[in-house]
Parts: structure tokens; C-alpha cells; sequence
């Protein structure tokens, strides 16, 4: 089994997720500053994101991770902060 940079065979390494987050939440609001995403932001609420750049976040999160995000097991409570979010990532299986 091919695995990616921090990807083990039951999931990603919640570090690589987070630092995945922080970087897909820069491309979403199309920024160079320092975004400082850990386990507690909230999403919608600190970060200020909206239905459409979350897309774009589970978007970035697919393609800079090499997964395939189950948005049917996605649950509004995985949004919640960067942690939880981390905590959904982290569970699924590569594209």
C-alpha cells in the first residue's frame, strides 16, 4: 500500500490534518497571513467562512491530502471547529 507524508494505514496523522487545514483556509480566503487554525476555532464564526468557501475548503482538504471526503457521513457537527474537522479528516481512506 502507497501511503502519503503522514498517512498511516488506519488514517492521517491529525498534525499533517491540521496543518492541512490551515493552509486549505488560506487558499480559501485567498491569503498569504498567518491563519491560525488549532483545535478550537470556529470555522464559521472566527474564521468568518461561508457554505461556499467551506466547499472550497473540503475541496482543498481532498486534493492536497489525496483523499476522498465521505461527505455523506459529514456531519454538521464535524464543521464545528478546525479540531473536529481534523477529527473527520483524519478517519478517511485516500482517493
Amino acid at each position: 500500500m502507497t501511503t502519503i507524508p503522514g498517512q498511516t494505514a488506519v488514517g492521517l496523522d491529525r498534525d499533517v490534518v491540521l496543518a492541512a487545514i490551515t493552509a486549505a483556509v488560506q487558499a480559501t480566503l485567498r491569503t498569504n497571513a498567518d491563519v491560525s487554525v488549532t483545535d478550537s476555532p470556529h470555522l464559521v464564526g472566527a474564521l468568518g467562512l461561508d457554505s461556499s468557501q467551506i466547499f472550497g475548503l473540503l475541496l482543498e482538504l481532498e486534493d492536497a491530502l489525496s483523499i476522498e471526503l465521505d461527505t455523506d457521513a459529514l456531519r454538521l457537527g464535524d464543521l464545528v471547529s478546525a479540531g473536529s474537522l481534523a477529527d473527520f479528516v483524519s478517519g478517511c481512506r485516500p482517493a
